[in-house]
Order: structure tokens, then C-alpha cells, then sequence
């Protein structure tokens, strides 16, 4: 099953899309694509037998708030003069070497001579690894944020919070030399997500008349991407859910055809004098999953921001770690991006394709009457079969 995608260069793989061979269009066709299933392996802390200190290394003691305030304390009595927090991240350290760290901070009194030296190689530019830390404590942690995308921050201990574990300037370095770019308004986005699910209203018909899928300017809470935002997601799961299971709380429904902005109450009435037109959609019950091509666009994904934005204005209650945000121009997305997924999640067409065929116009059109009147979108599966007989 379709279930995440690929962040190419620097960035982690997980469940991902593998591409095949581009189309005369220059994209990747979809009929070569194949999922792999990345193994994900988080790992466990485990005691450290060192200065007799084991019972600072216990999993329990990652939730233990006074150590942490102690161990700052401590820091603030050895530098008066400095900020406890600012210095506490200038070790740049995190997970278990962060534990060790506290746990000897906390037995001597003293900063250990590892730790200084520590802290000397994660500023030194000519240190090749000055990443690596970093980069295996956010990897895992944002395998664990996309398997699990229901996560949020506060599953994880303050021991595995990279923004209080790291430098600020420290996090700017790292995020860029992975592939971030940070826009306006602080988000971090990047510009090589292949590919989004995204579950939505709309029907194909609409798009392939359309020719694009436009995002939303009436945001439901406080605008993050530098256009108007699409909320997608890297889980197919996510998508179906929104999209089929239970479609945007029903919200998505009050909206006539996309270039329509108004809002539109439905009224029950048995009154057969009322002659008021009925909104398009009071009737719709289902809609559509899609996968969109998001290469070039700016797209926003939450998991990233939670662990590695200082600034983060991404998060809160209304999303979870799985969401990709995207920036859609005011022109939309164009239809040669858009993909219809087969309802069991497995198959996918480009909607423009879909349009070169005359003769599914009429099979369109009927399968958005039906889809209005409240009829299961399953009912679309069948251009899946007939579109492979015609290449």
C-alpha cells in the first residue's frame, strides 16, 4: 500500500515511493512505481556501567523533570554569568550522551572534560562528522513520528527534545545542510517531497475540467505556508481517513465547485413550496484520495518542524505528525500532478490522463452526479481497469 514519500539528498526514507522511468512529460510514471517498506528501528537506552552511575541510565529516568532542573542549576552556579539554558544547549547533545551528561553533572559538580570536548567539535567546521549526532537522534525520531503520526511531541521525554537539547545557531546549520529552507513566516519546508496524499471532496470530473486543485485562503488557523495552504499528508492512512472514512468532518461538503468560496448552510425542508436551489454537495457522503507530485512546491512537513524548529508556528492542537503542508500558487496544481488512487490504495492515474480520453467524459461526469447524490466513490474503481486496456 501507498504510505509515505521520499525526502531525495540528505533527507530520510521511510516506506517510500520508488520512482520509474520518466514520462515525455519529464515525470515519473506512475505504472513504474513500487513501495519499499523501510525497517524502522528505534532505538532502546540502555544502562551505561560507567563511574557506578547505572541508575541515572534507566529508561525512568528520562521523565525525571528535577534531574533536568538540578543538573541547570548546577550549570548556572559553575557560570553566574551566563544564561543555564543557552549554555545547557550549547553542548549540543541529546539522548543517551545527554543522560550521561546530568547523570556526571549531577554526581561532581563539575562539566565533565568529554563533554567540553564535545562541545568544542560540534562548532569546529573542519569536523566532518559535526552532524552525525543530530542526525541519527532526528532520524529516529521522525521514523517514529511517520509510522506513528497520531504521536505528538509530548510522547517524547525533554531528554529527547532536540529544540532544548541543541544550539540555536547549531539547528540552523544542521537543517540547512539537510535540504531545509526556512520562508516567511518561519516554517521549515523543502522543495524535493515527491509525492502527497491528499484526501479530499472534489471529484475528478471537477478536476479534469478544471485543469488544477486549488488550495485554501480561508485557513482555520494561523497561515504558516507563503500561499495559500493544501493539507496533505505522507501516510496514505491519513488521507483515506479524511477523505472517505470521515471527509474533513463533513466541513469540506458546504463548498460548491472549487472556485467558489462561499459557505453554504444546509437546511432541511420538506416544504415543497421552497424553491431555493440546493447546495451541490448537501447530499455528498464520500470523496476522493489523491496523490499529488509536490516537487518545486513549497511543502511544510509537521514531524520536521516539531523536532527541529525553535520557531515552530506549525503545530497545535488541530494537527498531527504525519501532515505536509503545502503552498499552492493561485493558479492551483495542475491536473498533470494530480493522481486518482484506486480505493484499496494500490493503483493510480493521472487525472490529465483521464482527460485525453473523450470517451470517459460521460463516465466522469455520471460518476460526480452519483457522487453528489450521496452514492460510494468505490463506484469509480472500474476506469482503473478500463484505462490499462487503452495504455
Amino acid at each position: 500500500m501507498l504510505q509515505a514519500v521520499e525526502q531525495s539528498g540528505a533527507g530520510m526514507s521511510l516506506s517510500l515511493i520508488e520512482p520509474g522511468k520518466k514520462d515525455a512529460a519529464g515525470y515519473h510514471s506512475i505504472a513504474g512505481w513500487r513501495v519499499m517498506d523501510v525497517p524502522i528501528v528505534i532505538p532502546e537506552v540502555q544502562p551505561l556501567h560507567e563511574n557506578n552511575q547505572e541508575r541515572y541510565y534507566q529508561p525512568g529516568y528520562l521523565g525525571l523533570e528535577k534531574e533536568e532542573k538540578r543538573a541547570l542549576e548546577i550549570l548556572q552556579a559553575l557560570h553566574p554569568d551566563q544564561d543555564a539554558m543557552t549554555l545547557w544547549r550549547s553542548f549540543n547533545m541529546g539522548g543517551e550522551l545527554r543522560q550521561r551528561f546530568r547523570a556526571e553533572l549531577m554526581s561532581t559538580g563539575r562539566i565533565p572534560p568529554w563533554a567540553e570536548e564535545h562541545r568544542r567539535t560540534s562548532i569546529d567546521p573542519n569536523n566532518l562528522h559535526i552532524f552525525e549526532h543530530i542526525r541519527q537522534l532526528s532520524n529516529a525520531m521522525l521514523a517514529k513520528l511517520i509510522k506513528y503520526p497520531d504521536l505528538s511531541m509530548s510522547n517524547f521525554s525533554s531528554s529527547d527534545t532536540l529544540i532544548d537539547s541543541f544550539d540555536r545557531a547549531f539547528l540552523r546549520s544542521f537543517t540547512q545542510s539537510r535540504g531545509y529552507q526556512r520562508n516567511a513566516m518561519g516554517a521549515l519546508f523543502r522543495t524535493d517531497i515527491r509525492g502527497v496524499f491528499r484526501g479530499d471532496h472534489r471529484t475528478p470530473y471537477e478536476l479534469s475540467q478544471d485543469k488544477y486543485m486549488l488550495g485554501f485562503g480561508d485557513n482555520f488557523y494561523t497561515q504558516h505556508t507563503s500561499g495559500n495552504t493544501l493539507y496533505t499528508s505522507s501516510v496514505y492512512q491519513d488521507a483515506f481517513q479524511y477523505g472517505r472514512i470521515n471527509p474533513g468532518g463533513a466541513s469540506q461538503f458546504h463548498y460548491g465547485y472549487q472556485d467558489d468560496e462561499e459557505y453554504y448552510s444546509f437546511v432541511d425542508s420538506d416544504d415543497s413550496d421552497d424553491e431555493r436551489s440546493e447546495p451541490l454537495r448537501q447530499r455528498q457522503r464520500d470523496g476522493f484520495v489523491y496523490l499529488l507530485d509536490t516537487r518545486g512546491l513549497e511543502a511544510i512537513p509537521v514531524a520536521d518542524n516539531m523536532l527541529l524548529n525553535p520557531n515552530n508556528t506549525v503545530t497545535n492542537d488541530l494537527v498531527v505528525a504525519g501532515e505536509i503542508h503545502v503552498s499552492v500558487p493561485l493558479e492551483g496544481i495542475s491536473f498533470d500532478r494530480i493522481w486518482l488512487v484506486s480505493s484499496d490504495g494500490q493503483r493510480a492515474v493521472r487525472v490529465s490522463d483521464i482527460a485525453q480520453h473523450d470517451d470517459f467524459d460521460n463516465e466522469l461526469r455520471d460518476l460526480s452526479e452519483r457522487t453528489f447524490a450521496g452514492a460510494n466513490s468505490d463506484i469509480y474503481d472500474g476506469i482503473f481497469t478500463r484505462l490499462r486496456g487503452k495504455g
